[in-house]
């Protein structure tokens, strides 16, 4: 009897140490190991689409949430009986107000505009939609007030807001705030000057990433950036690298991260910088992206800039090894919104144009072909 009264007095013990756990105990119980659970999930890094231990919540052109898995293709997120999905009330409607969707600890997240306060709101809810909950306010618009860049990592979410427009002097603050009801936002970081802004905020183990940037002056005429970091314990913010790169991704003690002359790795302990990937012999501008095994470059940000004097449909995604080797080329035409994704799969967010023949929502293309040459598009229909 004196045995069993013991061993119940530890479980108590135990399950009262593993409930009042704290950010910074899950922060130093992970380091800098991944977990799916709790990380920020940098490879979907505009945040349409979110990755499950069983499959992908996927926010179709800002209007209905998708879920896919490897065996049923699409389906909407409603749990609702007899819904016919089409009003408000339906659950797979309730991201019409901002395109981001989140998944962290076995929830989905989501912020909202009230277009009647104009405060953004952070919410939560079950995996099927449902028990949305508002979790903690963000911000209030105002007449140049806007929130950007959120994003959810070891307890807390991360967030930019404006209050000035483009070119103005004047300053922008990141904050983060814990996710639990009615939390308190703290400032992790201010940057000032004419259009200064944040840029590409990330986490990665123990530290968040950032870039700071601004314009030299009032005209735009030389937009500077550097690479930061703060680590989520201790709140220390360091600078990475001091010159102006475009985008990066972090993997263990390297940055991989284009410039204007390619794309490079940098060292962040030796600070040593190598080149993988030369423009030098290229009139494009690309947009970079990094999965872990591959290195992509879209070339959407040339086509942009050429103001209608290039086609749409010369949107090319150059595929690279680590080292920097051309693996692949994928032709995707006109159609926009393509993510470089997880290990797994390529994606394609069919918003404007719809492959011929097909009512697909979403194309993916199995990153396991990738190496072999054999890429081909595999089309979702929704309901």
């Amino acid at each position: 009897m004196k045995q069993r009264v013991i061993n119940y007095l530890i479980f108590l013990i135990v399950i009262l140490v593993l409930a009042g756990c704290s950010k910074e105990d899950i922060n130093s119980k992970l380091g800098n190991e991944y977990s799916l659970e709790y990380d920020d999930q940098y490879y979907f890094e505009n945040h349409v689409i979110a990755k499950s231990k069983d499959g992908y919540y996927i926010n179709y052109d800002a209007q209905q949430l998708y879920y896919m898995s490897d065996t049923a293709g699409l389906t909407l997120v409603c749990a609702k009986p007899e819904c016919n999905h089409q009003g408000e009330d339906c659950f797979a409607q309730m991201f019409e107000e901002g395109e981001q969707v989140y998944y962290y600890n076995n929830k989905l997240y989501f912020v909202t505009l009230d277009v009647n306060t104009l405060e953004y709101w952070l919410y939560e809810c079950n995996l099927d939609g449902t028990e949305q909950n508002k979790l903690t306010y963000l911000f209030t618009q105002g007449e140049n007030g806007i929130v950007y860049s959120v994003m959810l990592h070891r307890g807390y979410a991360y967030y930019e807001v404006s209050n000035h427009s483009l070119l103005d002097n004047g300053k922008r603050e990141l904050y983060r705030i814990e996710l639990k009801k009615n939390a308190e936002k703290e400032i992790v970081d201010t940057v000032e000057g004419y259009g200064s802004s944040f840029l590409r905020v990330q986490g990665d183990g123990e530290y968040i990433y950032y870039e700071k940037a601004n314009y030299t002056d009032q005209q735009g005429t030389e937009f500077q950036t550097s690479l930061n970091r703060y680590h989520c314990n201790t709140k220390k913010v360091e600078e990475v690298y001091e010159q102006s790169i475009y985008d990066y991704y972090i993997e263990n003690d390297e940055v991989y991260f284009s410039d204007l002359q390619g794309v490079n790795k940098l060292n962040m302990t030796s600070k040593e910088v190598v080149s993988l990937v030369s423009f030098s012999d290229s009139e494009e501008d690309y947009n970079m992206y990094y999965d872990g095994t591959y290195i992509y470059l879209d070339n959407k940000i040339a086509i942009q800039s050429a103001m209608g004097e290039r086609d749409d449909s010369e949107r090319k995604i150059h595929i690279y090894d680590k080292k920097g080797s051309l693996i692949n080329t994928l032709e995707i035409g006109n159609r926009n919104g393509f993510i470089a994704g997880d290990e797994k799969y390529l994606f394609l967010l069919n918003n404007w144009e719809q492959p011929e023949g097909t009512n697909a929502i979403v194309s993916i293309i199995d990153k396991s072909n990738i190496a072999t040459g054999q890429l081909e598009w595999i089309h979702l229909e929704g309901e």
